[in-house]
């Protein structure tokens, strides 16, 4: 026999084999199959499902017998944002100018925080600790206002640079249908938390000597977390130090600024990116004020998010923080870029270093306010607005999806192509933020749901 033959017998006895593997292979998968759908018994229809009953409605995710989570039926969440600014901390450059509070507090700033003036004096981990401290007070000082079983979520974020200190504190709620938005009491909580909670680090170190000297000492390039102490109230125990620390806590309460509402926080903290909050002109040119961009990105690694029902933190997870600093940092980044202002490229030609023509910084100020403030602003609060809308989407879908399995059929299938188209305008509705009666739609369902079976 040649060895072209042998070859050619070769390839043939390699096809014989493989065709019998298949056909092997696929007898089993059938024989398997049949098998388990035997065990699976048919799902018959049930009868109309009350629409009081959705806590017993199987879920479409994991497994098939599992219960929508209790979660998914409670109250709206609503999500409150606050930024607290302490302006007043650099109106004048002459201490003589500043309160007593404000004295105190850029003193214990720039010992524990940094001046954030100096490009290599960075503190992130003082800035995690004192997030940390601030969170685990708002979340013990609020906890009375609300129900156990809808606990609240809590995030705070500390924005320390040489112009300015601010605090971004985010609540997401259970909200009630009776609630019409901001709590004044609540509120009122928060900011007390916040300003008693600093109040108590600044007076913990001026009860010791060697604060006052190292306090007055250069800028170190050490990162002290230690420096932030917890448990300040407990320590604080002399006379003379409560009383301090009460006419402290009042001077602050008046001298702080509070900003509420997504977009006007968010406004405010792209504005601070771009380098047009509180300055005198718009240098886009300058590294120095787009230094602030870096201080930004320190600020959103350091925040944190609490569960008023936890005693853990997670800096991993402060959703709602890093979205608020993300369109800061996009807002800067387009702010500075020709591409995005086409005014810069004029105004550059015209600069001597990084100030330029005061009419003409004014024109590019408010370009970039235009082209870049405002979309970074809508982009914020529209991401903002669906994060908030989840519950609810989740809510209606799985309602949905319950009524479904209950006629037998499934909410992905082929006939249930209706159902779907049902809750598509709905589930634009609420990413938009727009109210929708969910009870109302999954109403709709069950009638389609009538009609096509």
């Amino acid at each position: 026999m040649s060895n072209v033959s042998r070859r050619y017998l070769s390839v043939l006895l390699l096809s014989f084999n493989t065709q019998i593997g298949a056909f092997v292979i696929q007898q089993s998968r059938q024989v398997v199959a049949s098998q388990c759908y035997e065990e699976v018994p048919l799902i018959n229809p049930g009868p109309r499902l009350s629409l009081s009953c959705l806590s017993c409605i199987p879920s479409t995710t994991g497994e098939d017998n599992a219960l929508i989570d209790q979660e998914l039926l409670s109250p709206k969440k609503h999500t409150d944002v606050y930024l607290f600014s302490f302006n007043k901390l650099y109106e004048s450059k002459k201490k003589r100018d500043l309160s007593q509070a404000s004295l105190s507090l850029k003193r214990w700033k720039n010992y524990c925080l940094g001046d954030g003036g100096v490009y290599f004096d960075e503190r992130p981990k003082s800035l995690k600790a004192l997030n940390s401290q601030i969170s685990t007070r708002i979340a013990s000082d609020t906890s009375h206002f609300f129900e156990e079983r809808n606990t609240s979520l809590i995030e705070t974020a500390v924005l320390s640079t040489c112009a300015r200190f601010e605090v971004v504190v985010v609540m997401s709620r259970s909200k009630s249908q009776e609630d019409p938005g901001f709590n004044p009491d609540s509120d009122d909580a928060i900011k007390d938390s916040l300003v008693g909670a600093l109040a108590e680090q600044i007076i913990f170190q001026e009860c010791k000597k060697s604060y006052l000297l190292k306090s007055l000492l250069p800028f170190s390039v050490f990162d002290k977390p230690q420096r932030i102490c917890s448990n300040t109230s407990e320590r604080i125990k002399s006379p003379f130090a409560l009383k301090s620390l009460q006419t402290l806590t009042d001077a602050m309460k008046d001298e702080v600024m509070v900003t509420v509402n997504v977009e006007n926080v968010s406004r405010r903290l792209c504005l601070i990116g771009a380098g047009l909050q509180d300055r005198p002109i718009f240098r886009p040119f300058s590294s120095r004020d787009a230094h602030v961009m870096a201080q930004i990105k320190r600020t959103a690694d350091g925040a944190v998010q609490q569960h008023s029902d936890e005693k853990s933190l997670d800096t991993a997870t402060a959703t709602y923080c890093k979205i608020l600093f993300d369109a800061a940092l996009q807002c800067g980044k387009a702010a500075r870029s020709s591409k995005a202002v086409p005014i810069l490229d004029e105004l550059r030609s015209a600069s001597n270093g990084a100030d330029g023509p005061p009419e003409l910084s004014k024109a590019a100020a408010l370009s970039a306010v235009k082209l870049a403030v405002n979309p970074a602003v809508a982009m914020c609060t529209a991401k903002l607005k669906a994060m908030e809308a989840t519950n609810d989407i989740l809510r209606l879908r799985e309602g949905a999806a319950g009524l479904t399995r209950q006629s037998g059929r499934r909410l992905d299938s082929v006939g249930c192509a209706p159902i779907r188209n049902l809750l598509h305008e709905p589930t634009i509705r609420l990413r938009e933020g727009k109210y929708v009666d969910i009870e109302k739609v999954l109403n709709d369902v069950q009638v389609e749901i009538d009609r096509i079976l």
